[in-house]
């Protein structure tokens, strides 16, 4: 069984927020005479209420960075450029485009101006809390040269990371071992990023995604120019910090280089093999023998370890001697059990201040849709799902279908195990739901054979783990739609009934696409995607059960 997620759709602003498996649609952005570039409102107003300065912060990112130039290039400078802050808990790179060279320009200047601006603007004023946004629409005034480049600047302010990211490149956040969020490319076409530039073909910071995004300490960051995302998946990340972890050598400057370095041995493998970027590449409909292997660049990788201040002292990574990885690392993520005591030990808060129920400025519209797997022997299905108004709370799962093999209903674990989320959550009085622990609870509480995947989502103020605006939509699933159904195809769907403030009608939509897909023999899916990814044959969707939840994000007067 693929791995399922959320996924959360900003269509108000062309902002998403997707898993690193889906789909990268085209995207249009913002005309000039619809949001003034730096408006007073805008310009002054916090990204977050409470959040904590720098000198409060309970948590600090401890660097590391590596960088290597595309081999052969005539600038042996590269086209990457990338600065770290001690100071301001903040980091930022860029990838100059290479096509300004065909025109005689230094295709890495515009980055390395953009970069430098970016610590002046830091630099030159007394800044107690950092808004990302703003640093880089002043940097980006201030770059004169021509050229153009991607951009991505993150602050640590409080427990978030405070993000903008304009292009393809970006970052990953690991928890315990396992990446949990990746954030979304932005491009006009195939290889086509949405680029920063004075030019006529260049966008400006009007089209850039601002997000917040909770951490916790022992969490890691690892942010990255398309040198590095086109080379490695997310599960080779995985193993290689396992691998370098077990040899005791986890620090955030060998952790940056062992990944330059892998990704750069995947860049030159032009002949065999899928990477990133070959997937994507077949996705747009390029045949995999001209568009294999890697892709060669610049490679620039920074790796930030998030840490308690208290007991811990900022020491930027530093290696005078070279650091050789040699291991295998498989593409196949490590197995992982939900219950494992790392994975599931009983968390802490993930956000002190966070508000309570009766104090939100944001609510959940929510509406949900089903359709069992046709020709199963029990007809009410695998999965199982819930939705709490009150506690504005959704849950599903998906019990797994090998259990039936033994006589056993595959889909009885899920539904005792959503059954009993429900029973915690109107049994307790809860001014703060944290849905780790409702499922924890719901897990012991659980006690007939079978197993099912799991995902509890809860708002809880206007920022969780994922910040969310009014008129943003959340889609839930089970990997019946997401085995099925791409986020461009979603996309499609929720442009055409934006408006209509009907999340049953859109959760009914998108199931019916699912099943439709499903039934298909032929065609790419993303479930024939991540097999062949696994050097399996496969074409056309993946019959299963289907289950979405479609959650529309409104003011509070909105619903009650």
């Amino acid at each position: 069984m693929f791995a399922w997620c959320c996924l959360a759709l900003r269509y108000q602003e062309n902002y998403s927020l997707r898993s690193y498996q889906d789909d990268e649609s085209l995207r249009s952005y913002p005309e000039e005479n619809e949001r003034s570039l730096f408006d007073e409102k805008f310009k002054n107003m916090p990204i977050q209420r409470d959040m904590k300065t720098l000198n409060k912060s309970s948590l600090m990112m401890n660097f590391g960075s590596f960088y290597i130039p595309k081999m052969g290039k005539s600038n042996p400078t590269g086209e990457d450029a990338h600065f770290t802050s001690k100071d301001h808990q903040t980091i930022g790179l860029a990838d100059g485009k290479s096509s300004w060279k065909k025109e005689g320009t230094d295709a890495g200047e515009y980055a390395r101006q953009l970069m430098n601006n970016c610590l002046v603007v830091l630099d030159a004023k007394d800044r107690e809390i950092v808004y990302p946004q703003l640093i880089l629409e002043e940097a980006y005034l201030n770059t004169k040269v021509d050229g153009s480049s991607t951009a991505c600047i993150i602050t640590l302010t409080g427990e978030s990371l405070n993000v903008v990211n304009v292009g393809d490149s970006g970052f990953m956040l690991f928890r315990n071992g396992i990446m949990v969020y990746k954030s979304s490319t932005q491009q006009h076409g195939f290889n086509y990023p949405y680029q920063l530039g004075k030019s006529d073909h260049c966008d400006d910071p009007r089209v850039a995604e601002e997000f917040i995004i909770g951490v916790r300490a022992g969490d890691w960051v690892v942010a990255g120019t398309n040198g590095l995302f086109d080379n490695m998946y997310a599960s080779e990340m995985e193993v290689a910090m396992k691998v370098v972890g077990e040899a005791g050598c986890l620090e955030p400057q060998v952790l940056a280089q062992v990944l330059a370095d892998l990704a750069f041995e995947n860049s030159l493998d032009y002949t065999q093999g899928i990477s990133p970027y070959s997937q994507a590449a077949l996705k747009e409909g390029y045949p995999i023998p001209i568009k294999c292997g890697g892709k060669p660049d610049d490679i620039t990788v920074i790796v930030a370890h998030i840490l308690p201040t208290q007991g811990h002292t900022l020491v930027l990574g530093n290696i005078e001697n070279s650091y050789s990885f040699q291991s295998y690392l498989p593409k196949k993520s490590p197995t992982v059990n939900v219950m494992d005591p790392i994975v599931a030990k009983r968390c802490k808060p993930i956000k002190k201040g966070m508000k309570t129920l009766n104090e939100r400025s944001l609510m959940m519209n929510i509406g949900s849709s089903y359709i069992p797997k046709k020709g199963k022997s029990n007809p009410k299905g695998e999965d199982a799902h819930f939705i709490s108004k009150h506690h504005q709370t959704i849950g599903l799962v998906d019990g797994v279908s090998s259990w039936a093999k033994k006589g056993i209903d595959a889909g009885e674990y899920a539904r005792q195990l959503m059954d009993n989320c429900l029973t915690i959550l109107y049994t307790k009085y809860m001014e703060i739901v944290y849905p780790q622990l409702v499922l924890q609870e719901a897990y012991s509480n659980t006690q007939v054979k079978g197993s099912s995947t799991a995902c509890i989502i809860t708002l809880t103020d206007e920022e969780f783990i994922i910040g969310v605006r009014g008129g943003d939509l959340v889609v839930a699933g089970t990997d019946g739609l997401f085995d099925n159904v791409f986020a461009s195809e979603m996309e499609v769907i929720i442009k055409q009934i934006v408006g209509t403030d009907q999340p049953e009608l859109l959760a009914q939509i998108l199931a019916e696409q699912a099943l439709e897909n499903s039934l298909k023999t032929e065609g790419v899916s993303p479930y024939s995607q991540a097999a062949s990814m696994e050097g399996y044959r496969r074409s056309g969707g993946k019959p299963d059960d289907i289950t979405v939840v479609v959650a529309h994000i409104l003011p509070p007067n909105h619903l009650l």
